[in-house]
């Protein structure tokens, strides 16, 4: 952004500043009631899809959500070869997937 002829230096400024008070208000909805709080069940399908390398989402707390969720039908799916975006990092079985499991 910095180096863009789109943006000018008040430009940037504004985004840190936005971005710092997004994150500030974000954070503190955060820790005053957290998504395992909000969300315990769910009247549809819901997935989560996980990289094993993924360093930014730790794949064991993922899990212990995933498994306080009530819900009919839900699926916790590991890609063995990805980090945090297994639908980039291995997009062929990623969309495999999606088509397997919505155009039918």
């Amino acid at each position: 952004m910095i180096f863009s002829s789109e943006y000018n230096g008040l430009d940037v400024i504004r985004y840190i500043k936005g971005m710092e008070q997004s994150q500030s208000d974000l954070i503190k909805e955060v820790f005053e009631k957290p998504l395992p709080v909000r969300v315990t069940k769910l009247d549809l399908p819901f997935y989560f899809i996980m990289g094993d390398y993924d360093y930014m989402t730790s794949a064991n707390a993922a899990r212990q959500y995933f498994d306080q969720i009530d819900a009919d039908q839900k699926e916790f799916i590991t890609y063995k070869e990805s980090a945090h975006y297994p639908q980039f990092e291995e997009k062929e079985r990623f969309y495999e997937w999606m088509t397997d499991t919505f155009a039918k």
